[in-house]
């Protein structure tokens, strides 16, 4: 007994280095992911400022050359939920009462990625950021990751909407105009679209709204 009790001990502190390692590991994936979507706006800003010196202008005034459906540019927009310091104030600090709405939106940041150049897009004749939050479906994650949180505390009904509640500090990413599988009681699936599905770390939808 003495020998299993020295094993699940030593298994059990083996799992917490992992657990530890994993996390880790994927702190530095998001950061070096955040580096390169950077690194990726500054090669195309650099490159539009070169073609427009190339024509004669410095850019200040030169207008989105690309044109994009607003269909296509939802579809095609991701906005990850990012912080400026993930010691900082956060949605999970938040949820459990440590952490005030100021002092987390001041640290959250939605970041855009697209499937798309979006540098020099434009959208209905609009620059695509302009046109992107004007749209209801950014405001809607806007809403939900700035101020739901804080909505539900302040009426007193985290128990009754418990499952709402858990679920915003687990949001990493929303999907614009994205799809969400439901398993079928007959094994099979089906497909259904809503105007913004918000996604955990592993991609799982924590909430979908259409």
């Amino acid at each position: 007994m003495r020998e299993a009790r020295d094993r699940l001990e030593a298994s059990e502190d083996e799992i917490d280095r992992l657990t530890e390692e994993n996390d880790r590991l994927r702190s530095r994936v998001e950061q070096l992911e955040s580096e390169l979507s950077t690194a990726r706006e500054e090669l195309s800003a650099a490159e539009s400022r070169a073609d427009a010196a190339a024509a004669g202008t410095d850019g200040a005034d030169a207008a989105p050359t690309r044109t994009v459906s607003a269909d296509r540019a939802l579809a095609g927009t991701n906005l990850f939920v990012r912080y400026d310091t993930k010691g900082g104030a956060t949605l999970e600090k938040a949820h459990a009462g440590g952490a005030t709405r100021s002092d987390v939106n001041d640290n959250l940041r939605l970041e855009v990625h697209t499937e798309f150049e979006s540098d020099d897009a434009a959208v209905d004749g609009r620059p695509f950021r302009e046109f992107l939050t004007d749209t209801i479906e950014y405001g809607f994650v806007e809403w939900a990751v700035r101020e739901l949180l804080y909505e539900i505390q302040s009426t007193g009904n985290e128990s009754a909407l418990r499952d709402l509640f858990d679920a915003i500090p687990e949001v990493d990413r929303a999907e614009l105009d994205g799809t969400v599988t439901l398993e079928e009681e007959d094994g099979g699936s089906t497909e259904h679209g809503f105007d913004v599905v918000l996604r955990d770390r592993m991609g799982n939808p924590c909430w979908s709204r259409t």
